[in-house]
């Protein structure tokens, strides 16, 4: 999954692996082979996807961006089948080898520079990531960028209430970011603290 011969704009499926780096080397390896393991399978079950569209994956150790062009509704097929069987791992599992993630979605362009995928797709979703950690309980979350959220409905109905509009995230140049909740039972995503929700006032 790592063609970097893309340059364009894709959907981003992103996810980190919560409390990483507090796990000790061995244990990194094994939770990073689960949620591989975890991610092929599920690309698998959205099979259309690799025989239809683009795809790449690009690690970023404590979890990574899975880049796919076309209809932006398929990385949230693939989540939901991510998700599913990350849960049928950790029921099997001792508490210890319970994998905790987060999810982010974006939608942009990316380009390859100097044999890697980069650009704003893949840097605003690392900001999306890095800002769940402001919410109390960020395990098992699921947040889209407006950019993500917009591109969806273009390419059709969604549930209702699958998008809630969560307090916007500011960049290192001070400008602010939509950022949507994402939630659909049953399937993934957690229920906004009310403190989360955007307030326009």
């Amino acid at each position: 999954m790592a063609d970097t011969s893309w340059q364009g704009d894709v959907s981003v499926f992103a996810f980190d692996i919560v409390g990483y780096s507090k796990l000790t080397d061995e244990d990194q390896v094994e939770f990073k082979g689960t949620t591989e393991d975890c991610l092929e399978k599920a690309s698998r079950k959205a099979e259309k996807i690799r025989e239809q569209e683009w795809t790449s994956w690009a690690d970023a150790g404590d979890g990574g961006y899975l880049l796919m062009g076309g209809d932006p509704r398929k990385a949230l097929e693939v989540l939901e089948a991510f998700v599913g069987l990350i849960e049928r791992h950790n029921n099997k599992s001792l508490p210890k080898y319970r994998v905790e993630l987060r999810y982010a979605l974006n939608y942009g362009p990316v380009y390859s520079e100097n044999g890697r995928l980069t650009g704003s797709a893949i840097n605003d979703c690392a900001r999306l990531l890095d800002g769940m950690t402001r919410y109390k309980e960020s395990t098992g979350r699921v947040v889209a960028s407006g950019a993500y959220k917009a591109k969806v409905l273009e390419f059709g109905q969604v549930l209702e209430g699958l998008f809630s509009r969560l307090a916007d995230i500011k960049d290192k140049h001070d400008n602010a970011h939509e950022v949507w909740n994402v939630r659909k039972l049953p399937g993934y995503g957690r229920e906004p603290a009310p403190e989360d929700l955007h307030d326009p006032r």
